[in-house]
């Protein structure tokens, strides 16, 4: 009997951390579970840009002249849980060990935003290209708020991560 071949969208995109690659991040850019993953994640994104936001006013305000030192360490600490917290969101997204795999021990906003900008281009070619099919514009709707969702993380993690 001949094999049943399947050819999903599956993509592997090689994971280079200073000159040495790491690893590889894989992904199906048009799987269902893919994209409630993604777009749940920015729900989420949402509600913690809030509280971030938040609680480094709170920090501003209780420790920026009591205790200068405090609120320089307490703003560290608040920046360390939000990279984690990316992370974090990184592994579920696409796969346990992807962000140590990304970023080693760094715990940097400005690599988190590299990873999101690396991804966008292949995302939103894939997408693209299959969406080509079904539609007969060079661009579609769906594209247009992918394209629009990928910029809102990367301005969250511009917005947050680097201001505390």
């Amino acid at each position: 009997m001949q094999p049943i071949e399947i050819k999903t969208s599956l993509i592997h995109i090689p994971l280079i951390r200073d000159g040495v690659k790491t690893g590889e991040v894989s992904f199906n850019p048009n799987d269902n579970v893919f994209f409630e993953t993604f777009y749940a994640m920015i729900g989420e994104f949402e509600e913690k840009e809030i509280e971030y936001k938040r609680r480094a006013k709170e920090l501003d305000n209780k420790n920026s002249k009591e205790n200068p030192l405090a609120s320089i360490a307490d703003g560290i600490a608040l920046r360390r849980e939000s990279c984690e917290y990316f992370m974090d969101k990184i592994d579920e997204l696409f796969g346990e060990g992807t962000a140590k795999m990304a970023f080693g021990s760094t715990l940097e906003p400005e690599v988190i935003g590299q990873f999101f900008d690396g991804i966008k281009p292949v995302f939103f070619e894939i997408r693209k290209e299959k969406m080509k099919k079904y539609t007969k514009k060079e661009s579609s709707t769906e594209d247009t708020v992918n394209q629009e969702v990928f910029d809102r993380i990367n301005n969250k993690l511009a917005n947050n991560l680097t201001n505390k």
